[in-house]
């Protein structure tokens, strides 16, 4: 039996590293096809959790992603890498380029056609298709496999709050700067600022903030800031976290180019991303090794997937209640996740069929598994609140508002307003 065809939309890191773990665990041959004429540097710095970097270690490339990114020091026994988004997509190129996975540029999807039980066709926009086994959408927020196949009536909508991010040159005085020995977060009322290194010789400083933005028209994957609106949002930086230290101001005046992208300024998504990415990878070649159906696939990936992504959620909203999970966090390896005994995806494909009738739809699922950013894990406990006091109303808890515990409920930092239970 020849071995059965993966067709890719995007080649962002996931997508990058989907064909990889494809490519190394299963005999499934993946292609990707990316919209845009060559690769993006769209990004700004991603940080390489423990995890992540155990996924770049099992591919053989953490060695090479180390020499182009800043390393933390140890925390609780883990390291991280901080790396440019840009970057870690070359060296993840020249990965596939070494292993003969098939990258085509300028193909731009308009829909998706099911060819029969076992196939699904990629319908692109200059009137040619590819037909294949599998299909993933790795085309980030504004996925156009979602939008042409898998949830079509499903709209984004933009909450009005961005990242604002670009790169500094370190300034003088930073490097040895007492409380700043890589990565820093300034805190204000209403919203918070990270700075960090993102090259080996701390040559480049990372700066991202969560602010306010009006969506402007044009590139729906991220707003290049060189003009007036690059301009203002410094101004704005400038005016709320240039009254502390002048080294920290200079950092924020040294960005040239602000870029602006919808979602949290950490690379929180693409991380859970990778992840998701190495998972499938695995599943797809357990699935070949058992002769299951690619429903299990899915099945089983979400079991393994959706507690990872609770956890996350609640590590990052809830640090302190969560702290003694952070194992779970850092001591993660999906290049080595619990797939399962012999014959796990059979029984998880029987048990689901006992719950969901075969008429469901499921070749949807069969035929498609879309991989998510995982950016709404990142959203506020509380997502919609408002502040009876000063403050006014706020669609997100950033900096906003101050928990004291999971089941006691959130207060405004300027004591005013209603306590809103999160239990």
């Amino acid at each position: 039996m020849p071995p059965q065809r993966a067709t890719i939309i995007g080649l962002g890191v996931s997508g990058a590293l989907l064909a990889l773990s494809l490519n190394r665990y299963s005999s499934t041959i993946p292609t990707i096809y990316e919209l845009r004429p060559s690769p993006s540097t769209l990004g700004g710095a991603i940080n390489l959790t423990p995890p992540v970097s155990r996924i770049l270690a099992s591919l053989g490339l953490l060695a090479a992603a180390k020499e182009i990114a800043f390393e933390t020091k140890e925390i609780d026994r883990h390291t991280s890498l901080r790396i440019e988004r840009a970057l870690l997509l070359e060296l993840l190129i020249r990965a596939l380029d070494e292993v003969g996975v098939r990258v085509v540029f300028g193909k731009r999807l308009e829909g998706v056609r099911e060819v029969d039980e076992g196939k699904v066709a990629a319908v692109f926009a200059n009137g040619g298709e590819v037909e294949s086994e599998l299909l993933f959408g790795c085309d980030g927020i504004h996925s156009l496999v979602r939008g042409a196949y898998v949830e079509p009536d499903r709209k984004a909508t933009y909450s009005g709050l961005s990242s604002a991010y670009g790169f500094s040159a370190t300034p003088e005085g930073l490097i040895g700067k007492e409380g700043f020995e890589g990565t820093a977060v300034a805190s204000g009322m209403r919203w918070s600022i990270i700075a960090s290194y993102c090259g080996p010789r701390k040559e480049k400083v990372f700066v991202g903030a969560l602010m306010e933005v009006k969506a402007p028209d044009g590139d729906k994957d991220g707003w290049r800031g060189k003009g007036a609106m690059g301009a203002e949002a410094k101004k704005e930086l400038v005016e709320r976290f240039g009254g502390g230290d002048p080294v920290f101001k200079d950092v924020v005046e040294g960005v040239e180019e602000w870029s602006f992208f919808p979602g949290p300024p950490g690379g929180e998504g693409a991380a859970l991303a990778m992840e998701d990415a190495v998972v499938l990878g695995h599943l797809v070649g357990k699935v070949e090794e058992e002769g299951a159906e690619v429903e299990a696939v899915f099945r089983r990936y979400d079991e393994l997937r959706r507690e990872r992504q609770t956890m996350e959620f609640f590590m990052w909203a809830f640090l302190m209640v969560s702290w003694n999970k952070r194992e779970w966090g850092f001591g993660y390896d999906a290049a080595n996740v619990e797939l399962g005994g012999p014959n796990i995806l059979m029984r998880v494909y029987e048990f689901s069929e006992e719950i969901f009738q075969k008429k469901t739809n499921l070749r949807k699922m069969k035929l498609t598994i879309f991989i998510d950013l995982a950016l709404a894990v990142m959203a506020p406990a509380v997502s919609a609140i408002e502040c009876s006091g000063e403050c006014g109303p706020y669609p997100s808890t950033w900096q906003v508002w101050k928990c004291d515990s999971v089941c006691s409920g959130c207060v405004c930092r300027c004591g005013a307003g209603d306590k809103y239970a999160l239990c």
